[in-house]
């Protein structure tokens, strides 16, 4: 029907009228299926900082699931993809709860995502201890450790023997470690060296890769499972990094 008589036709306005319904509808359900998949099944994250090179550098993103389950009975890789396994890297909650509404968490959500994480506009800056952080999990629950050199030895519950967790983990990993300043006393933060600590039913020992930027559990102490809100599954930028971690 050409054009300048399509106003005038009842049927050709109905059935517009249907199409943009039909368009309005589909656009709902994909805004509600992405909100639900973002807060229940899948989160992106944008690494920020320097703490876990050289696993993860600035710039890059990763998904993380909520989905897991922590069993402190080590399972193995092979049906641990909702369960982190020694060596995975998990999602630490943050410090102090502070969410904000949901339609701003939501147009948050969509826009890093839509962005490849690089906008989040209703991110809190500088807000410390109020944004999630990666760590790697060394310690589980009844593992007893200590640190020496930057280096977790571990005895797991049961065993006999300490191992490094390099031994012990599930994955092959590298660390980074820079040499301290002068007179650095083993007793102050971030020396290298940890006394024996044996952990509760409930905790975990995080640590960073980049064992001289940023805290982790030599400062906050084990983490409880609760605090723990998430694992990584893999990393989706850049397209040449693009793997399962």
């Amino acid at each position: 029907m050409p054009a300048k008589w399509h106003k005038y036709s009842y049927s050709a306005q109905r059935t517009e009228r249907r199409f943009m319904l039909f368009l309005l509808i589909l656009l709902l359900c994909l805004l509600t299926l992405f909100s639900v998949l973002s807060k229940y099944g899948y989160r992106t994250y944008l690494v920020s900082s320097r703490t876990m090179e050289p696993s993860l550098l600035p710039g890059e993103c990763v998904v993380i699931t909520p989905l897991i389950s922590l069993n402190p009975s080590q399972p193995s890789r092979k049906n641990s993809f909702f369960t982190p396994v020694r060596g995975d890297l998990v999602l630490l909650n943050p410090v102090y709860q502070n969410e904000s509404p949901f339609y701003l968490r939501f147009i948050n959500s969509l826009v890093s995502f839509l962005t490849l994480q690089k906008a989040r506009p209703f991110d809190k800056q500088d807000s410390w201890g109020e944004n999630p952080q990666i760590r790697r999990a060394i310690g589980f629950p009844g593992d007893s450790i200590y640190i020496e050199d930057f280096i977790v030895h571990i005895k797991p519950s049961g065993s006999e023997h300490f191992l490094t967790e390099f031994e012990l983990a599930e994955q092959d990993y590298d660390l980074k470690i820079n040499d301290l300043p002068e007179n650095w006393k083993t007793s102050l933060p971030f020396s290298g060296y940890l006394p024996l600590t044996v952990l509760a039913s409930d905790e975990y020992f995080l640590m960073t890769d980049n064992r001289l930027n940023g805290s982790d559990s030599r400062v906050w102490g084990p983490i409880k499972k609760d605090n723990i809100g998430g694992k990584v599954i893999f990393r989706y930028w850049p397209f040449s990094h693009f793997g399962t971690m």
